[in-house]
């Protein structure tokens, strides 16, 4: 049964001995301190959306001179003629009835004329909301002539129809607005009640002859409409915009030694929807501002972001705020840990006897190359008793989000001793059970640290803006629970890459007169 384990010891030592050749190639050399680090900017794409209202005054009255008040002047038209012109249905009274009632031929209507004039035009918005309906209220006027005169049929107080179109609107990638009828009245009734009743609930069907000058004038209407909201956009953002970019893109002062600086990028505007209100309109949209927070340390203030003027284009970055924060954790922190759990520890070992650990340091190495280097962490270890020397163990920090524990499960270790009796027995040296201490003592429970370093940011806060004319802008943030994003080296610590993410709440009111925006482009 021995005879096994012998030949199985001795091919060890044979393997060991080649592999130890020249006593100095069997092992990596002691790692060296990292003289170099990638950048680890902080900074994460988010966008904020910034919602806008603007009360548009006196818009009805705009809409009221944005076109002719007369929508219909048929002219005098035949009665006994074809009924391709649209007034087929006029015809068709006239010839069936009226002129049933009427005795002797000399006041038989021989030609009629109809009028449809525009009144005030009227706002509503429709139960399902983004879009306004416009309302005509129209005044129909019948006149009749027969070889023994004319006569009206009924005054323009007898007979009135609504007519009405929902106009809702959208918002273009450049900013404009395109304003779009989505619902257009079928059919346009009026009732024409003579003094003497001759008329008296008789329908007249107008929707063939009227339609196509109806559409006309709504179609003015929605233009004018547009005009109003794109100068409405034009006031409330792109002309206040720089002083609310420039205000926006100051730092901010969280505590004596941070700061935090919104680092704007691009706006656009979306989500344009209308309502009515109190005779007023009111055009609410979004305004999506994209960002790179950034938070910086020291009690200087950094330099002020430049504050871009928007482009309004689509915003590729994805919705949502994340402030990145950088959790600094300097290795005297982890070696003075490290230092109350190993130091004075005797470990026996097979072969060896008992080492005794005298020392422990912690610093940052290149495990990559000199122009991409990617540091890891260094425990380095004094031992003396039955041998001695320093072994170094290294491996790629990573921390555990729900204990916020950082560890090194993957260790590399070599030696450096010139004794060839610790060097052929190294392997044995770093036995599981001296790596599992290692690894025990080289975590570092970094929970106090991070809720000391974001505490400061975790804070909701309030603050209110004042833009230009009158118009502010209220920020209201709201975080929501950390977020851990990896670990980064630097030369005397590491940074636990924190991101808070939250919501942050910013509307902006603003009222602005209707009349005065349309008369602009005049």
């Amino acid at each position: 049964m021995k005879a096994p384990a012998s030949r199985a010891l001795a091919a060890a030592f044979v393997c060991a001995a080649l592999a130890l050749e020249g006593c100095g190639s069997a092992f990596p050399p002691a790692p060296q301190r990292a003289t170099s680090f990638p950048s680890t900017g902080n900074a994460q794409p988010s966008v904020v959306e910034i919602p806008v209202s603007v009360r548009l005054r006196n818009v009805q009255q705009a809409l009221n001179g944005s076109s002719s008040t007369t929508l219909l002047n048929s002219g005098w038209r035949a009665v006994q003629a074809s009924s391709t012109d649209g007034f087929a249905s006029v015809r068709a009274v006239i010839a069936q009835w009226l002129n049933a009632q009427i005795v002797g031929s000399r006041f038989v209507p021989t030609e009629f004329r109809i009028t449809v004039r525009r009144g005030p035009v009227e706002l509503g918005t429709p139960s399902q909301g983004g879009s306004v309906r416009v309302g005509f209220n129209d005044t129909y006027e019948l006149e009749l002539r027969s070889p023994a005169g004319g006569y009206v049929c009924a005054a323009p107080s007898d007979v009135r129809a609504r007519t009405a179109a929902t106009i809702a609107a959208r918002v273009r990638p450049d900013g404009t607005v395109q304003p779009a009828v989505s619902e257009v009245a079928r059919r346009i009734t009026a009732v024409c009640n003579a003094a003497d009743s001759l008329l008296r609930d008789r329908e007249i069907d107008l929707t063939p002859a009227i339609r196509a000058h109806y559409s006309q004038a709504l179609d003015k209407v929605s233009d004018v409409l547009a005009i109003v909201l794109q100068r409405a956009a034009d006031a409330a953002l792109r002309v206040k915009f720089a002083t609310l970019a420039t205000t926006f893109s100051q730092p901010l002062q969280i505590t004596p030694t941070s700061w935090f600086t919104p680092n704007l990028q691009n706006a656009s505007v979306r989500n344009l929807s209308l309502a009515a209100s109190g005779g007023d309109l009111l055009a609410n949209f979004d305004v999506g501002l994209a960002m790179r927070p950034q938070i910086s340390l020291g009690t200087i203030p950094p330099t002020a972001a430049p504050a871009w003027p928007p482009s309004f284009g689509s915003l590729e970055q994805p919705d949502g705020f994340k402030l990145p924060v950088a959790v600094r954790v300097p290795f005297d922190d982890i070696t003075e840990r490290a230092k109350a759990k190993l130091v004075g520890t005797e470990l026996p070992v097979k072969f060896i006897g008992t080492v005794r650990v005298d020392d422990v340091a912690v610093y940052a190495t290149d495990s990559g190359t000199a122009d991409a280097p990617h540091p890891q962490l260094v425990v380095e270890i004094d031992f003396s008793g039955s041998a001695s020397g320093k072994l170094y163990l290294w491996g790629t920090p990573t921390i555990d989000p729900a204990t916020r524990v950082i560890s090194m499960p993957d260790l590399t270790y070599t030696t450096d001793t010139r004794k060839f009796f610790v060097r052929f027995f190294a392997p044995v040296l770093m036995s599981n059970f001296v790596l599992s201490r290692v690894r025990s003592a080289a975590t570092y429970d970094a929970s106090a640290l991070i809720d000391a370093q974001t505490a400061p940011y975790m804070k909701t806060y309030d603050r209110t803006v004042n833009v230009a004319g009158g118009t502010t802008a209220t920020l209201h943030a709201v975080p929501t629970p950390l977020g851990l994003n990896g670990i980064t080296l630097d030369a005397d610590a590491l940074y636990v890459q924190a991101a808070i993410t939250g919501t942050v709440n910013v509307k902006v009111d603003t009222s602005v007169n209707a009349l005065s925006l349309l008369a602009k482009g005049r």
